[in-house]
């Protein structure tokens, strides 16, 4: 890891990877979602995993409204970007948990989760 943490470039590398994954989680899109993921993760999202989630949690939110960038935690291999996400029928937030494998233009997504 050569380069120096700071939370804009931090999130200036992972919102273009979240806005896509959420973008794709909109079209129910699995195979755009999945193109930042890293093999272990497709292996572990299939196709009808996505698409469940989709049906039964995100669908009834409608569009997204905002992505706010909350901040990252630095695990012991991975670095963990925070999101919060209005959606324009939902009545609360929904925390999006992002997981990279580095922090530079060759960054992977090696684990997601939403709540």
């Amino acid at each position: 890891m050569n380069i120096k943490l700071t939370e804009k470039n931090i999130e200036s590398l992972g919102r273009p990877l979240i806005e896509n994954i959420i973008d794709a989680h909109i079209k129910s899109d699995y195979d755009q979602a999945s193109l930042s993921f890293t093999d272990e993760m497709k292996s572990n999202l299939s196709v009808s995993k996505f698409e469940d989630a989709i049906k039964n949690y995100l669908d009834p939110l409608g569009n997204v409204a905002s992505i706010t960038y909350l901040g990252y935690l630095v695990k012991s291999d991975l670095f963990q970007l925070l999101w919060k996400v209005k959606y324009e029928q939902g009545t609360e937030d929904i925390l999006w948990q992002m997981y990279l494998t580095d922090l530079n233009e060759n960054a992977k997504v090696a684990g997601l989760w939403f709540g």
